[in-house]
């Protein structure tokens, strides 16, 4: 696996089968709980693309 992430909010992971899967991140600066962080993957599809999965 290969993860590319660009300096915005943007990422790119090339899967071994030769799939690429795209989308956005946001990584918080501060949170109450620095140790754990939740974690949450939406792969969208048909008519959906990754701002209808941005939680801000």
């Amino acid at each position: 696996m290969r993860l590319t992430i660009w300096l915005g909010l943007s990422f790119k992971l090339s899967l071994p089968n030769g799939a690429t899967v795209a989308g956005i991140r946001n990584i918080p600066t501060d949170s109450p709980s620095p140790h754990y962080r939740p974690l949450i993957v939406g792969l969208h599809g048909g008519t959906y693309d990754c701002h209808y999965f941005d939680g801000s």
